[in-house]
């Protein structure tokens, strides 16, 4: 998989041994209990939680919700499925302490990563429009810059 992907890859026996040396986690899965907690980032961590999409999923544990800096795309939404809810339910966040919504961070109403340390997490609960914009914006660039490497700016190789 190392020579497909053209980044190394390697099998670990926990998950912690591999997301305490990411900087960037995302989590997909339909998993309905927490499996990525505190103890499996480090400072300055990107999550991308985006699995849990009903009120019966969970990726996050609500310690490590509660620690890191939460962005969500829906806040209406997102207190009623997926981590946030679970966090809230747990008693470590309170809808007040989200961060922002996505569309404040894109819009700049809201900044991003303030220090080097700070662990953000992006709680996605899945919002339809949200996508089809990011394709679109994706679709764009592919017309200007096709089949260039992510690396130089591009989306990457062609699939077929």
């Amino acid at each position: 998989m190392t020579a497909e992907a053209g980044i190394e890859v390697a099998p670990v026996e926990r998950l912690g041994d591999a997301t305490r040396a990411s900087d960037v986690i995302a989590t997909c899965t339909t998993a309905h209990q927490p499996f990525l907690d505190i103890r499996d980032v480090c400072p300055g961590t990107f999550v991308a939680a985006v699995g849990a999409d009903n009120p019966a999923k969970s990726e996050i544990g609500p310690t490590l919700m509660g620690a890191a800096t939460v962005v969500v795309d829906v806040l209406k939404q997102a207190v009623l499925m997926g981590d946030l809810n679970h966090a809230i339910k747990a008693g470590t966040m309170v809808e007040e302490g989200v961060h922002a919504e996505l569309g404040s961070l894109v819009t700049g109403d809201k900044p991003g990563r303030r220090n080097a340390e700070e662990i953000t997490l992006f709680d996605s609960t899945g919002v339809g429009i949200q996508d089809v914009a990011a394709a679109a914006r994706a679709y764009e660039i592919a017309q200007v810059q096709p089949w260039r490497s992510s690396a130089s700016g591009g989306l990457g190789r062609p699939f077929h």
